[in-house]
């Protein structure tokens, strides 16, 4: 996976470093110094995850084009995993 392609991706649909940073429960400089490619490709699996379901989310948010502002992307963001957890409660 190329991190750096897939945090411009990101930030190119209004996510700001800090907002991937706090999805991917990692700091900002992490996310920074992925982007620059300093940080090297590795990442710990469960950063990869928040990653890769982030842009699933955001990808699912924005198909319209528009741009959210960061409130906004939250409150998407926000629904959609309340949802899904509640999918995933009845089906037990």
């Amino acid at each position: 996976m190329n991190w750096q392609i897939l945090i411009q991706t990101l930030l190119g649909r209004g996510l700001t470093q800090q907002e991937i940073a706090d999805e991917a429960v990692c700091q900002q400089s992490n996310i920074s110094a992925l982007l620059h490619g300093k940080r090297g490709k590795r990442v710990t699996w469960e950063i990869g995850q928040a990653l890769i379901r982030l842009e699933k989310e955001t990808r699912n948010l924005c198909r319209d084009g528009e741009r959210r502002t960061g409130s906004e992307r939250r409150v998407g963001l926000t629904e959609r995993r309340t949802s899904s957890r509640r999918g995933a409660d009845n089906s037990k």
